[in-house]
């Protein structure tokens, strides 16, 4: 039996139908999140891999992170340009410290050159960053560069996934960065806490995978603060909307670190994925304050995808039972 997988496309707007291409990357998975990712990043209707967002200066520059609750591992790249599949090598990072050289403390992120070499000397073949930049990217950057003072207007689109099997879980996510940043800017995806969390603790297990505004998600180590609050949370007495809510107003749209920021830049949105074998509850989440989020899951054989839509950003979530696409035994 496969694994359950869930993607998103990013918090933002989208004229494409990226819920589909989230359904074709979760089928295609086999259970897989990376392979999922994967299939994002080489899809151009994605702000990661090719398609991503450029910089002011017209460049392409990538990021991804993955984590698991498997010895805890996380691993990300950033501000990498010749890596056609960043999640790739963010992968083997973190798995890397499971089976690296004891000797010597592995390294979780890398950034630049030194990411693309490191990549390069375990069998990456490293390609031409001018491969990378679609023209529906040039298109958009061209049009923010005549109208600069539009440029927050185009979606924070940082992909996630999430995914479990047999009690253990992953989250994941990649990014081409918002359009017109400037060159070296790293967003949430490098930051331990920020975009995303996989933690297990007794029978419950938590994977989260976000997307939004990443200075501020990173500041407030949004993914980690959700994941802790769930797994403290006794979900046959709350219902996990309610919860899910609370800590996001708490924790960061009314976050005394972001106190003195512009409100209409604390956006967020993404993917939960909450299991505990012991109440059997299992449970897929979205939620965001952007226009939408769109995703798709697939386990146990069947597939479903999503558009979410919010009037004038109002927080919007979702529940998904899980009962059918994850086995509890």
């Amino acid at each position: 039996m496969c694994a359950f997988v869930a993607v998103h496309a990013g918090a933002g707007t989208h004229p494409h139908k990226t819920e589909d291409v989230c359904l074709k990357a979760v089928c295609k998975s086999k259970g897989n999140i990376v392979e999922a990712v994967k299939e994002l990043e080489n899809d151009f209707r994605t702000n990661c891999g090719l398609g991503s967002n450029l910089t002011f200066d017209g460049h392409l520059e990538c990021e991804a992170a993955f984590t698991s609750s498997e010895g805890h591992v996380f691993g990300a790249v950033g501000v990498v340009s010749r890596l056609r599949n960043p999640i790739e090598v963010a992968a083997m990072l973190a798995k890397e410290q499971l089976c690296g050289d004891k000797k010597f403390v592995q390294p979780t992120v890398l950034v630049g050159r030194g990411a693309e070499n490191w990549a390069e000397k375990r069998g990456i073949v490293l390609c031409d960053p001018i491969s990378l930049i679609s023209k529906r990217s040039q298109r958009q950057w061209r049009e923010a560069r005549g109208i600069v003072r539009n440029w927050e207007k185009e979606t924070m689109d940082t992909v996630g996934a999430v995914s479990y099997e047999n009690g253990g879980c992953n989250a994941a996510c990649s990014s081409g960065g918002i359009i017109l940043k400037t060159e070296g800017r790293l967003g949430h995806t490098i930051q331990v806490g920020g975009a995303i969390w996989a933690d297990q603790r007794d029978s419950k297990s938590v994977a989260i995978a976000l997307s939004g505004c990443g200075e501020y998600i990173a500041q407030t180590l949004l993914a980690k603060t959700l994941a802790e609050t769930l797994l403290n949370w006794n979900c046959e007495e709350d219902v996990i909307l309610d919860k899910i809510k609370h800590v996001f107003n708490a924790a960061f749209l009314h976050s005394p670190y972001l106190k003195t920021r512009n409100k209409r830049h604390i956006l967020a949105g993404g993917l939960v994925l909450f299991v505990d074998r012991e109440s059997e509850c299992a449970e897929l989440v979205s939620f965001h304050n952007t226009t939408e989020l769109t995703f798709a899951f697939f386990g146990n054989g069947n597939g479903m995808k999503y558009r979410s839509r919010s009037i004038s950003n109002d927080f919007i979530a979702h529940s998904f039972s899980l009962r059918d696409y994850i086995s509890l035994c």
